[in-house]
């Protein structure tokens, strides 16, 4: 018999390699910026405006219906009302150095201290007002007087009277509740004198220091 053909083996296809993905990038997110504020803006307080007024003892205002140029003892108060200071003829006897405004001074007068102008301080009277007013001055004066004063009485209310109470004797507490801070005793114009030295006195009095022996009879 014819020989017999070995077979030829089938050819082995070549592995067809798998197609490599096309890497899909992330979507990148678009960054939010933090709102933004409105600064607050700081406000100032409001400055305090101080209100000058007249005087009459370098401490209290006068009422604002005063006319100044009525007196010529009145004085300008550029910071309105003082404080913890004393009012002129006020007691300055426990501090020498606590008188109201520039042109006062604590003067001393034998058992008497009083907060007194400076010209009043540095002469001492030798006659009684009225005649100095009247007489002309024979030299120039050391020192030009900036203010002037009045007489004034001291007699007591009715009430006092009764009560045998003087005006000018250990009344401190009395003058400081009665004189211009009550209606009545400002119309009637009791214990003046002392009103005024008690740095309570009446709108327009300027009372000279002086001795209250003899004046309780002065108001006529």
């Amino acid at each position: 018999p014819p020989p017999t053909k070995r077979p030829s083996p089938s050819p082995t296809p070549k592995p067809t390699p798998k197609p490599t993905p096309v890497p899909t990038a992330l979507p990148t997110k678009e960054p939010t910026s933090d709102p933004t504020t409105n600064p607050t803006r700081l406000t100032s307080p409001t400055p305090t405006v101080k209100t000058g007024c007249y005087s009459n003892n370098f401490k209290d205002c006068l009422p604002e219906s005063y006319l100044p140029f009525q007196y010529c003892n009145t004085v300008w108060l550029p910071d309105g009302a003082q404080q913890d200071c004393i009012a002129l003829w006020g007691d300055c006897s426990n501090d020498e150095s606590s008188c109201c405004g520039e042109d006062t001074v604590c003067f001393k007068d034998g058992p008497h201290t009083a907060c007194v102008p400076k010209h009043v301080e540095t002469s001492a009277p030798t006659s009684k007002p009225s005649q100095v007013r009247t007489s002309s001055p024979t030299s120039k004066p050391s020192q030009t007087p900036t203010t002037s004063c009045t007489i004034c009485d001291d007699i007591e209310s009715p009430w006092m009277i009764d009560n045998a109470i003087d005006c000018a004797v250990n009344n401190e507490n009395r003058m400081n509740k009665q004189c211009n801070k009550n209606a009545k005793w400002t119309q009637k114009g009791w214990c003046r004198l002392s009103c005024y030295k008690s740095g309570n006195g009446y709108p327009g009095d300027v009372c000279c220091d002086e001795s209250l022996f003899g004046r309780k009879n002065l108001r006529g």
